[in-house]
C-alpha cells in the first residue's frame, strides 16, 4: 500500500493506493467548511459504497473513508504535529467509536454510591466460604460413616464392575468432563486382580448418589482400601495398570496427616546393574524411589542421596525479604555428590546455584516432577561405602524440629566399610539430634547382609543419654518386584493409633482426567481400630473459591484466601483456577503481599485470629499484556480484613481502600426492547451473515454475559447453555422478568450497553469501512460486541489486555502492538478508554471506573493517521516514522506499509528494529528498565517504559514525540544508525515466542543498551535459602501466568 500527500498552490490532494483500488482527494482549503470533494478510481468507474457477503455489510475499498474523515479533520490545522495526531486520535475513539457520546449517557443515568465496609464485605464472603466447606465435608463424613457401617459385612468377592468397560452415557457430564454413568460406580487398582478383596456394595454407592443429587457441583467421589482398589462414582472409564491407592498423596496424607521430612539414599554401586527378570536392579531402584515420592504432599520435605551417586534437591518455598525490602517465594535447583571413601556435594563448593550443601525440599508438584526426572538418569557404578552416605543423610536434619525424621536406605549388597564404624557414626549424628532420626533399611536381593542392616534400624549402638531411640525397620526385599510397594509404604511407619476424625483437604492439584485444579476432602476409614483405608471426594477449586475469584466490589478491592501454612489458594494476581492446566506453583502469602506489615497479618492469619489493619500497601496492576508490557506499582492506604474460614484452618483477607466509595447504577426498565445474546448459534430470528469467517449479525450488537454475572459463576463455566436458557436471559432482560441466575446490577448495565447499539448502527458503513470490532465492557460482567458473534462463555473482558491497558491509562487512549485477529480480519489494532461513574459538573481521575470501550481496526489504517498528522513522515529526505508503545514496542512502521506477512509485524520491539534509536534513548533515560518476578516461569523478567516530560526530544538522527493522552511515541527518523540488532526468537515453557535478548547471563548485572524488549534471566532460578549474587533490585513482584493472548 502507497500513501502520497501533494500540496498545491491551490489544493491539497492525498493519493491513497492499493492493490484493490486507487482514490485522490482535492479540497478546497480556502472553503474548508463545505470543501467540495471529488473522488475519483484509477479505472473512472462509479465506487460502489458497500457489498453484501452473505448478509454482512463490508467495504470494498477499506480505509476509504477513514482516510477522507481524518484528512478533513485536520487539512486546516496549523498546530504542531503531535497536537494534530492527538486531535485525529481524540475525534475517531469519540465519533467513530463514541466513548464520549457513551461517558454522556452514563452521567444521565442514576448511580447511587455508598461507603464500602471491609467488614461487612468480610462476614459475606466468610459465610458463603464456610458453607461450601461443610458441604463438602458433610459429603466426605456421610461416606466415611456408611463405609465404616458396613465394612464388617462386606464379602470378599472377584466379581465386580471394573472401570477398564465402556460408560453406559449418551453425552459427556458437564461437571466430570467426560462420559459418565451416574448410576454405577467403578472399580481399578492393582487389589482387583487378587483372588478376593472387599468392595463397596450397593448401600455405599446409594449414599454416593445421594450426596452428587444435594450437592450437583461435587466432583469425583471414591474409596481407596488398603487392599489396593479405588471404588470410583460416578463410573468413568480408565484403563490403568498403575494406579495404586495407597501410593496417592490424597491416601497417605488422609492415613499420616503429620508432616515428615524424609531422606531416600539408594545404592548405585556396580552391582546394581545386575538384572532381575531381565529389568535392571538400578531401573528397579529407580521406581521404587519414585513412588516414594509420589507419596509425599506438598507439607512434607525430602531429599535423596545415593550410594555411590548422591542426589539432592532443594526446591524449598520460603518467604524471604527480596533485598531487605520485599517477599517472594524461592526456588533452588539440585547438587550432586559422587563419592568412594567420601561424599562429595556439587554444591559443597563454588557452584553457580550458590547453594548450601544439604537442604530439604517441600514436596510440590513441581518438586516431585523435578527430582523424577533426576533419578531417572542415574547409572550405577562404583564399591558401597554406607558411612558417607548416612553421614551426608544425617546433614540434611536439624535439632530442635518437632517433625518426623526418616532416613530410607536402600542398598543391594554389604558395605564396603567397616560395620563398626558406621554403627558408631550413626549413633554419634543421632544423639545430637536428640535420637529424633528413625531409618527405615531395604535390603535387595540375596547378596545383602541382614545383620548389618537389622543394627542400623534398630540402631542397636545409640546414646540412651540423648533419649529414646525411634526404632526402625528393616525389610528383605528377597523378590525385587516388590520393591516398590515396600519402600513406598514408609509411612506405615508412622500410623498413629486412634481414630483420626478430622477431615483432610488435599493441597489442590492439576488433575489428569480433564477436571481441571482440584482438591480432595478426605477421611480415613476404620474396622476394629484398624485403618482399613480412606474415603474421598473431589471438589473443583473454580467452583470452591468463585467467590474470591470473582470478588471486586470496586476497581480497589479483592481478597486472598491461605491454607494452614500460609500458602495461597487464590489471589488476583494469580492465575484463575479454572485457567491453569498443569499442577499448580505454591505461593506463600508475602511473595505476593509484599508490604512489611503483611507479616504480622499473616501471623495473625496462620493464629486462627479475626482482625483488621489499616497501612500503606503496594499494588501492582498490569498494563496490559503483562508478559510484554510489565506492570506498574503504587503505594494505596488500604484496609486488611482478615477471619479464619470454618470448618478447617483456611483463613480470608479482604482488602479495600482508606474511604473506598461504592457506586451502583439503577434502571427501572429496559427502554430499547430488546436483547441479543452472543449464541446466535441458539437464536432462530436473528439475522445471521458470515463475517470474517465468523456467524455474526450487523443488524446488532451482542451480549454476553461473564461467569462473573452469575451468582453461581463456577456453574456457568462448565455447564453448556441452551436455547431455553436464551429465552429466559431474554424474558429478564427485555420483559424485565425475575431472575435468580444474575447478581445484581446486571440488568442495569446490560440495559445501559443497548446504547452502543445508537451509537453505531446510524454508522455502520463507515465504521466497518476502518474497523472491524466495536464494544464495551462493564465491571459486573456485561460485555456488549458489534457486529454480533459467538464468544467464549468464560470470557472476561475485566481480564483482558485491552481492558486492563484502559484500565493502566484511565483517561487516555491506550493501543496495543499489532495482533492477529481470532476471527481472521488479519493485522488489527485495538484502541480503548475507560468509561467512569456517572458525575455532575464534569469528572477528575479518582472517579470510579465502571467499564471500559474498545475497537479493533486494520493495522494499515494507522500509517493514515500518522501521516496525515506528520508531514515530515513522507518527506524524502527523512528515512520514514514509526510509532511505539510505552513498553517500546512498535505498533506501526514504514518498513510495514508492503509487508507481505503481517505476522512479521507482531510482538517487534524498537530495540530490535531500530537498535540504534533504542540505544540513544536508554541512554538519555527516555527508555528506562522495569523488572520482576514470573512466579510461573520462575524468571526474573525485564520490561521497559518509555517516558517523556517534554513534547519533543531531538536527537543526532531522529526526533520522538510524545502524543499526549495516549501511550504513543511517534519517532521520525532522519536517518539510520548501522547498529545492529543481537535478539533472536525464543520460546518459553508456556508455549509462547517473542524476541528476547539475552545479554551475558554471567554477567546480568551489566545492562547492555541494545537488548531486546522482553527478556529473562534464570540467574535466580532455583536458588537456595542463600543470597543469589549479582541479582539486581527488582521494582516490583508479581506473578504472572500463561502466553500472549489475543486482545
Amino acid at each position: 500500500m502507497l500513501f502520497k500527500h501533494v500540496q498545491h498552490d491551490s489544493v491539497q490532494s492525498l493519493l491513497f493506493n492499493d492493490s484493490h483500488c486507487m482514490f485522490i482527494w482535492f479540497v478546497s482549503p480556502q472553503d474548508s467548511g463545505t470543501a467540495r470533494i471529488n473522488i475519483g478510481r484509477d479505472d473512472e468507474k462509479e465506487i460502489i459504497a458497500s457489498h453484501k457477503t452473505q448478509g454482512c455489510m463490508m467495504m470494498p475499498c477499506h480505509n476509504a473513508l477513514l482516510l477522507l474523515a481524518m484528512f478533513l479533520a485536520s487539512s486546516s490545522s496549523s498546530d504542531e504535529p503531535e497536537s494534530v495526531l492527538t486531535g485525529i486520535l481524540e475525534n475517531f475513539v469519540n465519533e467513530r467509536l463514541g466513548v464520549q457520546k457513551m461517558q454522556d449517557h452514563l452521567d444521565r443515568s442514576i448511580f447511587d454510591t455508598s461507603p464500602v465496609v471491609p467488614q461487612h464485605l468480610l462476614n459475606t464472603l466468610a459465610e458463603s466460604l464456610s458453607k461450601k466447606f461443610s458441604e463438602r465435608v458433610a459429603v466426605a463424613k456421610r461416606l466415611r460413616d456408611k463405609v465404616e457401617q458396613v465394612w464388617g459385612s462386606l464379602p470378599r468377592t472377584t466379581s465386580i464392575q471394573k472401570c477398564c468397560s465402556n460408560v453406559n452415557a449418551k453425552e459427556i457430564g458437564s461437571n466430570f468432563q467426560q462420559q459418565v454413568d451416574r448410576e454405577q460406580a467403578c472399580n481399578h487398582g492393582p487389589g482387583i486382580n487378587t483372588n478376593s478383596s472387599k468392595y463397596p456394595n450397593k448401600s455405599i454407592v446409594d449414599v454416593m448418589k445421594e450426596n452428587l443429587y444435594q450437592y450437583p457441583s461435587i466432583k469425583f467421589q471414591y474409596v481407596g482400601t488398603e487392599e489396593g482398589v479405588t471404588t470410583v462414582f460416578p463410573k468413568f472409564k480408565i484403563c490403568s495398570s498403575t494406579y495404586d491407592p495407597r501410593f496417592r498423596p490424597w491416601y497417605v496424607e488422609a492415613a499420616t496427616p503429620e508432616p515428615k521430612d524424609v531422606v531416600v539414599v539408594i545404592d548405585v554401586s556396580g552391582s546394581m546393574n545386575a538384572t532381575y527378570k531381565g529389568t535392571k536392579l538400578m531401573k528397579i531402584a529407580q521406581e521404587a524411589a519414585n513412588t516414594v515420592i509420589t507419596t509425599l504432599n506438598p507439607n512434607d520435605r525430602s531429599a535423596r542421596i545415593l550410594t555411590n551417586f548422591y542426589l539432592f534437591i532443594n526446591i524449598t518455598y520460603i518467604t524471604r525479604g527480596m533485598l531487605s525490602k520485599m517477599s517472594f517465594t524461592k526456588t533452588q535447583i539440585i547438587g550432586v555428590v559422587s563419592f568412594s571413601d567420601k561424599a562429595y556435594s556439587a554444591t559443597g563448593s563454588a557452584n553457580q546455584i550458590k547453594c548450601r550443601k544439604t537442604e530439604l525440599a517441600l514436596a510440590t508438584p513441581h518438586n516431585k516432577k523435578y527430582l523424577k526426572s533426576l533419578i531417572n538418569g542415574l547409572y550405577a557404578e562404583g564399591e558401597t561405602y554406607y558411612k558417607a552416605a548416612l553421614s551426608l543423610a544425617f546433614d540434611f536434619f536439624s535439632k530442635g524440629n518437632a517433625r518426623e525424621k526418616v532416613i530410607l536406605f536402600l542398598t543391594d549388597g554389604q558395605p564396603t566399610d567397616e560395620r563398626t564404624i558406621v554403627l558408631s557414626m550413626i549413633s554419634q549424628r543421632n544423639a545430637v539430634l536428640g535420637n529424633s532420626v528413625a531409618i527405615l533399611t531395604y535390603g535387595l536381593g540375596e547378596l545383602v547382609d541382614d545383620e548389618i542392616l537389622t543394627k542400623i534400624a534398630q540402631q542397636s549402638s545409640y546414646n540412651a543419654s540423648a533419649g529414646e531411640i525411634k526404632e526402625g525397620v528393616y525389610t528383605r526385599v528377597s523378590n525385587p518386584s516388590n520393591l516398590r510397594f515396600e519402600m513406598a509404604s514408609f509411612y506405615n511407619f508412622f500410623g498413629i493409633s486412634g481414630r483420626l476424625t478430622n477431615p483432610i483437604f488435599t493441597v489442590p492439584y492439576f488433575d489428569a482426567f480433564g477436571l481441571g485444579l482440584i482438591s480432595s476432602v478426605c477421611m480415613p476409614f476404620y474396622y476394629q481400630s484398624n485403618l482399613k483405608g480412606v474415603t474421598c471426594v473431589d471438589i473443583s477449586m473454580s467452583d470452591l473459591l468463585s467467590d474470591v475469584a470473582f470478588f471486586g466490589r470496586t476497581d480497589s478491592s479483592y481478597a486472598f484466601i491461605i491454607d494452614s501454612v500460609g500458602r495461597l489458594l487464590m489471589h488476583p494476581l494469580l492465575p484463575s483456577p479454572q485457567s491453569i492446566t498443569d499442577d499448580p506453583i505454591f505461593l506463600q502469602v508475602t511473595s505476593l503481599e509484599t508490604s512489611p506489615p503483611v507479616e504480622q497479618v499473616l501471623k495473625s492469619m496462620l493464629a486462627g485470629e479475626s482482625g483488621k489493619r489499616l497501612f500503606k500497601s503496594l499494588r501492582v496492576v498490569s498494563r496490559g499484556d503483562s508478559i510484554l508490557e510489565g506492570s506498574r506499582y503504587s503505594n494505596v492506604k488500604s484496609v486488611y480484613s482478615w477471619k479464619q474460614i470454618m470448618p478447617n484452618n483456611f483463613s480470608l483477607c479482604v482488602v479495600t481502600v482508606e474511604s473506598d466509595i461504592e457506586t451502583t447504577l439503577s434502571v427501572k426498565s429496559n427502554q430499547y426492547q430488546t436483547f441479543l445474546y452472543h449464541r446466535l448459534d441458539l437464536e432462530k430470528d436473528s439475522d445471521k451473515c458470515e463475517y470474517f469467517g465468523a456467524t455474526a449479525t450487523t443488524a446488532e450488537s451482542a451480549v454476553l454475559l461473564s461467569p462473573i454475572a452469575f451468582e453461581k459463576p463456577y456453574l456457568q463455566i462448565i455447564r453448556k447453555e441452551t436455547v431455553q436458557d436464551v429465552k429466559q436471559y431474554k424474558s429478564h432482560f427485555e420483559n424485565g422478568v425475575s431472575s435468580s441466575k444474575f447478581k445484581e446490577f446486571v440488568y442495569d448495565y446490560v440495559v445501559l450497553s443497548a446504547y452502543l447499539d445508537e451509537l453505531v448502527l446510524d454508522q455502520a458503513h463507515e465504521l466497518l469501512d476502518s474497523a472491524v470490532w466495536a464494544y464495551v465492557g462493564f465491571n459486573v460482567g456485561v460485555f456488549r460486541l458489534y457486529p454480533g458473534t459467538r464468544l467464549n462463555q468464560e470470557y472476561d473482558a475485566t481480564k483482558r489486555p485491552w481492558y486492563k491497558r484502559a484500565l493502566a491509562q484511565k483517561g487516555r487512549i491506550a493501543f496495543s502492538i499489532p495482533y492477529e485477529d481470532a476471527f481472521g480480519a488479519g493485522a488489527v489494532i485495538t484502541m480503548s478508554k475507560t468509561i467512569l461513574a456517572s458525575r455532575s459538573g464534569g469528572h477528575v481521575n479518582t472517579d470510579p471506573v465502571v467499564g471500559a470501550m474498545g475497537l479493533d481496526f486494520k493495522m494499515d489504517a494507522f500509517y493514515v493517521f500518522l501521516t496525515d498528522a506528520f508531514p515530515a513522515c513522507l518527506d524524502s529526505s527523512n528515512v520514514g516514522c514509526f510509532i511505539i508503545d510505552d513498553a517500546g514496542f512498535v505498533i506501526m512502521h514504514h518498513d510495514w506499509l508492503n509487508l507481505k506477512n503481517r505476522q512479521d509485524a507482531y510482538n517487534i520491539h524498537i530495540s530490535q528494529k531500530e537498535p540504534g534509536v533504542a540505544r540513544t534513548l536508554i541512554e538519555n533515560k527516555v527508555m528506562i528498565q522495569t523488572g520482576c518476578i514470573n512466579h510461573e516461569q520462575l524468571l526474573h523478567q525485564y520490561t521497559w517504559l518509555v517516558s517523556m516530560q517534554n513534547t519533543t526530544l531531538s536527537f543526532r538522527n531522529f526526533v520522538i514525540y510524545n502524543i499526549r493522552e495516549t501511550n504513543l511515541f511517534v519517532v521520525v527518523l532522519r536517518s539510520r544508525s548501522e547498529e545492529t540488532s543481537d535478539c533472536h526468537m525464543t520460546s518459553l515453557q508456556s508455549g509462547f515466542s517473542m524476541f528476547v535478548g539475552w545479554p551475558s547471563v554471567l554477567e546480568y548485572h551489566v545492562f547492555p543498551v541494545s537488548q531486546c524488549g522482553i527478556w529473562f534471566i534464570f540467574c535466580c532460578d532455583f536458588e537456595c535459602d542463600t543470597d543469589c549474587n549479582g541479582c539486581p533490585h527488582f521494582d516490583f513482584i508479581i506473578s504472572i501466568f500463561g502466553g500472549i493472548a489475543s486482545y
